[in-house]
């Protein structure tokens, strides 16, 4: 049977590993320290083996929920002063809506962490075998697929900074005896023993009669978390191979944003394409979509017209499909741009002084050149300046370099399949004698536009803000 003191030093031993791998130069180590036993023998053993050269600190999130929320806090103050580490208390307010109580709480400490990691930091958490075994269950019940079901991962991303678990393979017991060894002193959070909260009803309820019949329960589902961790990789990739081939970028008007081709997703099979699904929502949004959102993608996709362009509200963003793509757009982004669609109904702009334009989250870059072939640009010396800046009001018309004919800026949209959220957004340049001189980075008025070897003002789009 293992000993206390070969315990205390195998766990300290995990530590070193997990600090010694980690190839992140001089951040600063972060301990997440709730005061809980978990946490508070984590700091500990921190402190006892973390290098010189290295900063290490304690994070303590207060929720502001138990009547003894500061009273912890001190604690948690006072008992970093006695190890010699600077402890970071941050009060954070839950969203009054969502989610429960235990996910919207999670979410405020998790976003009040990420605040203050700066890139190349580490953040280590106490979580152990127990906690992941309640991880694997609870997804389950919750009917998780493989990443879900892998549960909490010794290691991953968190923006720049990374998240370290180097205690998933300890028991909830093995801790216990290590910190009472040391004489610790920790808080009791009397809410784990709300039946009322998911986890504890699993922990105290379900597991103890789970043990009785099954003692090496917390192990097998550590093992399986392993397995559907593996297979979660190995999707994963095929997500990643689907994606580079389903992908279509157009550089003039998809905001430098990719889409998905709606055609190649009908092409896969349905398990294939629910997959791609998910990764992509979870690329670009960084949340994890659930089956109903999945399933009415899906929907769209098999049962829209393809002359309709539907949409999906998923949390704060819109899924929508235009022109047989499948995009996504931030509520946020899109609010922010009708207002300053609103208020920046005109803007003066002197290219010459000023070359770079920002408008309505939209940045433009002007660059003067010889024009190495007809249509190089706008010719310097026709335009007049300022050059005005306007969204589309509805009627413009001009006839494109190339074009023999005149034609509405409404129909040159159409037939170019400009979705109709960035056809709002297309700034309108006017000469400042009132002639329309070129729409968006696209079109060029012919009679502006620059011929071989003369002076040539070129705009072109850059990355949006």
């Amino acid at each position: 049977m293992q000993s206390t003191n070969e315990l205390i030093t195998e766990l300290e031993q995990s530590l070193v590993t997990q600090l010694m791998g980690d190839h992140r130069g001089n951040g600063v180590i972060w301990v997440g320290y709730s005061g809980g036993v978990d946490s508070h023998l984590l700091l500990a053993l921190v402190k006892r083996v973390c290098p010189n050269h290295r900063t290490l600190r304690a994070i303590h999130v207060n929720h502001q929920l138990n009547p003894a929320a500061d009273d912890w806090q001190a604690h948690c103050v006072k008992q970093a002063v006695q190890l010699e580490v600077e402890c970071l208390p941050v009060k954070v307010s839950l969203a009054s809506t969502g989610s429960g109580l235990e996910a919207r709480a999670r979410e405020a400490r998790y976003g009040a962490m990420s605040q203050q990691l700066a890139a190349n930091d580490v953040l280590i958490l106490g979580h152990h075998l127990d906690d992941q075994m309640e991880t694997v269950l609870f997804r389950l019940l919750r009917g998780s697929g493989p990443v879900g079901l892998a549960g909490m991962r010794v290691t991953r991303a968190f923006g720049d900074a990374k998240i370290a678990r180097p205690w998933l393979h300890y028991t909830r017991s093995q801790i216990l005896q290590a910190a009472r060894a040391l004489e610790l002193h920790w808080i009791e959070d009397d809410s784990n023993d709300n039946l009322r909260f998911d986890r504890n009803f699993l922990r105290h309820e379900i597991l103890p009669k789970l043990r009785s019949r099954w003692p090496s329960i917390a192990t097998t589902l550590g093992q399986t978390a392993q397995h559907c961790a593996d297979a979660a990789e190995i999707l994963q990739d095929c997500a990643r191979t689907d994606l580079q081939a389903c992908m279509v970028i157009d550089d003039a008007f998809d905001d430098q944003q990719s889409a998905l081709s709606c055609v190649h997703l009908r092409g896969m099979s349905g398990a294939r394409r629910a997959n791609l699904l998910r990764y992509w929502l979870e690329l670009q949004t960084q949340r994890v979509p659930n089956q109903q959102v999945v399933a009415e993608i899906e929907r769209m996709l098999s049962e829209a017209r393809s002359d309709r362009n539907p949409v999906i509200d998923w949390e704060n963003f819109h899924i929508k499909r235009y022109n047989q793509r499948l995009y996504l757009r931030s509520q946020d982004h899109a609010l922010d741009a009708r207002e300053q669609l609103m208020v920046e109904q005109e803007v003066s702009w002197h290219p010459l002084e000023q070359p770079i334009l920002r408008w309505c989250g939209q940045s433009f870059e002007a660059k003067l050149t010889t024009a190495a072939f007809s249509g190089e640009g706008l010719d310097l010396s026709i335009l007049t300046f300022p050059l005005l800046i306007t969204r589309r009001r509805g009627g413009e018309r001009l006839r494109p370099f190339g074009d023999k004919h005149t034609r509405p800026l409404k129909k040159l949209l159409q037939v170019a399949k400009v979705p109709p959220w960035q056809r709002e957004r297309m700034p309108i340049f006017y000469s400042a004698e009132g002639g329309l001189v070129q729409a968006g980075d696209r079109w060029l008025a012919s009679k502006y536009v620059a011929n071989l070897g003369s002076q040539a003002l070129i705009i072109r789009s850059l990355s949006h803000d």
